[in-house]
């Protein structure tokens, strides 16, 4: 029986990742990619290379503007899907992936989290939002809290890393988002202390 090789996709890691101001590092999540094309393990870092060299790729337009930067934003956080590879072709674009891909994304997760070390992470889909494993708060039997009273649409939690607590931010993606409202909530997200 031939085995299957099982792909993933490695992180963008921009090159200002680790030298931030205010210690603040980012790590933005979104779900999965989609395509027709060979599945292989520089997907997520040939990507952004595009987007940095001009390529409009809405998703990741738009997400700079909500933090008020351009697109050289990108130069200075940690960037994956939670999904480890690609999702399927154009007609599963909003599929969920297989159990072995959520299973894999999970785990992917927090190993991410534990070598990379982000203050906060923002997740850019309700999809991956509720894949995530067990926040912490979650874990106690409590449920994650809204990041604002005024959103509560928005949850935040935590997680524990190797830097202390790391603030996990439930979004919504792009596609699906009102722009003033994303840029509110991610000012309101910034302001908050990690794991606060």
């Amino acid at each position: 029986m031939e085995s299957v090789v099982e792909i993933e996709h490695k992180p963008w890691i921009g090159p200002g990742y680790t030298n931030v101001p205010k210690g603040q590092r980012i790590a933005i999540l979104g779900y999965s990619y989609h395509g027709e094309e060979t599945d292989y393990e520089d997907f997520t870092i040939e990507t952004l290379v595009s987007v940095l060299n001009g390529e409009n790729i809405a998703f990741f337009k738009k997400i700079p503007d909500y933090f008020g930067q351009s697109l050289t934003f990108w130069n200075d956080v940690l960037f994956f899907n939670f999904l480890p590879d690609i999702v399927g072709d154009g007609e599963n674009r909003y599929g969920s992936g297989t159990t072995q891909q959520i299973i894999r994304g999970k785990a992917r997760f927090l190993r991410l989290v534990e070598q990379h070390a982000p203050d906060k992470i923002f997740v850019f889909s309700k999809r991956a939002w509720r894949q995530l494993p067990p926040k912490a708060e979650e874990t106690k039997g409590l449920e994650c809290e809204p990041i604002s009273e005024e959103m509560p649409s928005f949850q935040r939690g935590s997680y524990r890393g190797p830097r202390g607590s790391v603030s996990v931010f439930g979004l919504r993606h792009p596609q699906f988002a009102r722009d003033d409202e994303m840029k509110q909530v991610i000012k309101l997200a910034l302001e908050r202390d990690p794991g606060e």
